[in-house]
């Protein structure tokens, strides 16, 4: 699937401009004339900017689903009046916030904090004598020991590591305990949620 950063970051950087633009308009409170036209025009490159995209190239179907959708809506009015301006550059808005949350990868940032995590430890046994010693009492101990450890350290990067015993039992890795319903405060804290077997 294409992704294409840079060239989503141009259309995205030029949407937020013209959003500033019509926010710098309507507060200033005046009307001069073909301000109004101007960023109606604006506003419909931005959008041309977007289906040129999705007609180039093999986009996902998150993406091509929110195109499609966005792009029908109403967006031309017959006039350039302030509310009409402000109108535009809401849907506008809209269209590029839901357009950059279904562009991230989420499974891929989400792993790549894993790894980042397991990096650092690698590291920090590798640097830090203390470190590795509790580690390797761990190891020589019990399973769970290390399993302790390690979901300490996930945690610390924003991942809360819990173990799957069957269908619904959940235990944390650190207390020990059961997890019957992850509290919202646990799952506020946390980047991202993993598992062990």
């Amino acid at each position: 699937m294409y992704t294409g950063r840079g060239e989503w970051e141009s259309v995205f950087g030029r949407a937020r401009a013209v959003i500033e633009a019509v926010r710098f308009h309507l507060a200033s409170h005046t009307s001069y004339y073909g301000t109004g036209n101007y960023l109606m025009t604006e506003v419909e490159k931005s959008r041309a900017e977007i289906r040129k995209i999705h007609e180039r190239r093999a986009l996902s179907p998150k993406v091509t689903s929110c195109i499609e959708r966005r792009d029908g809506l109403e967006w031309v009015k017959p006039s350039n009046a302030p509310r009409d301006v402000a109108h535009v550059a809401s849907l506008l808005a809209g269209y590029t916030a839901e357009l950059e949350y279904h562009l991230r990868d989420h499974d891929t940032v989400w792993a790549s904090q894993v790894e980042r995590a397991f990096l650092h430890l690698n590291h920090t046994l590798f640097v830090d004598k203390c470190v590795r010693a509790r580690w390797s009492r761990a190891f020589v101990q019990r399973e769970e020991e290390c399993e302790k450890l390690g979901a300490l350290h996930l945690l610390s990067h924003g991942i809360w590591a819990f173990k799957a015993h069957g269908l619904r039992e959940r235990t944390d890795l650190i207390l020990g305990t059961r997890i019957v319903n992850p509290s919202t405060r646990a799952r506020r804290a946390v980047d991202v949620l993993t598992r062990t077997e």
